[in-house]
């Protein structure tokens, strides 16, 4: 078709562009001017926004930083202590030392007193294991062991 209208849409040719006025012009310089502001103040409070936050977090990390750092200052405090410093050691040695063991009243050296004895001097009653419960020997003999 030669001529006529096609159904297909062209673009506009140079010179069937609309030329603005310049009151359009300084309309839509107007708006964009408006739009302009109010992103730009729009941006600035996100950005704001966003630094107070990042500066709130940094400042959250920073504590936690400190607080393990305070450990381990007091965990390297404390591991190069020696285990047991002299005075230690010299108290241990004096607790435990058989002079002083034996003038300590109530502590003797050697074999342990058997309780029913010590029992039958307090009390005047004489009680033994074997006279109460019977002899562990004599329990066993009389059982015969099957396995």
């Amino acid at each position: 078709m030669k001529g006529g209208v096609s159904s297909e849409a062209q673009p506009p040719t140079k010179k069937q562009k609309k030329v603005k006025t310049q009151n359009e012009s300084e309309a839509d310089a107007a708006g964009k001017g408006s739009s302009e502001k109010e992103g730009s103040t729009e941006l600035e409070l996100e950005n704001k926004a966003t630094l107070t936050t990042i500066v709130s977090t940094l400042d959250i990390i920073s504590r936690k930083f400190d607080q393990i750092d305070s450990r381990l200052e007091a965990y390297e405090l404390d591991r190069n202590r020696p285990l047991m410093d002299q005075k230690t050691i010299d108290d241990r040695i004096s607790v435990n030392n058989p002079a002083l063991v034996a003038a300590t009243p109530g502590k003797e050296f050697g074999p342990k007193k058997n309780l029913a004895k010590e029992l039958e001097k307090e009390s005047g009653v004489k009680r033994t294991l074997d006279e109460e419960f019977g002899s562990v020997d004599k329990a066993t003999d009389m059982l015969p062991l099957d396995f």
